[in-house]
């Protein structure tokens, strides 16, 4: 395995807020992942659901959700893949382009899935006593 660490600008955050995560080390899979037109990098991005080999999946076989974006050009990469914790979901369908499955969701039993929207503290303001 040949490990290159490229940076390419800001990387997404999940994490819905700074409560702790629990995340594991596992080997990401390059199996089905295509490479980009423009860079020919096959990368893995935040947010993708995992199987426990590592494999994206978006249904009952899903144990983790990849926390930082992973290179696999080169064949399986170490990854760390989020199994308890609030992530984004807008954030993660926005950065893999993928809506997550009923399925996917009630496998993944120790995350919460959590959008702005699920927030009541931007209800209307002139219901606020005093407003």
């Amino acid at each position: 395995m040949k490990v290159i660490q490229t940076e390419y600008g800001t990387s997404i955050d999940i994490l819905f807020n700074l409560d702790p995560y629990t995340a594991r080390p596992i080997m990401v899979s390059d199996e089905g992942v295509t490479a980009d037109t423009k860079t020919g990098k096959k990368i893995v991005k935040a947010g993708s659901l995992l199987t426990k080999e590592g494999k994206i999946a978006n249904d009952k076989t899903v144990r983790y959700v990849l926390l930082k974006d992973i290179d696999v050009t080169y064949g399986d990469a170490a990854g760390a893949g989020v199994y308890r914790g609030t992530l984004d979901k807008k954030k993660i369908e926005k950065n893999t382009g993928v809506t997550i499955s009923d399925d996917a969701m009630l496998a993944l039993k120790g995350i919460i899935f959590m959008t702005d929207d699920d927030l009541d503290y931007f209800a209307d303001v002139k219901a606020a006593p005093g407003a």
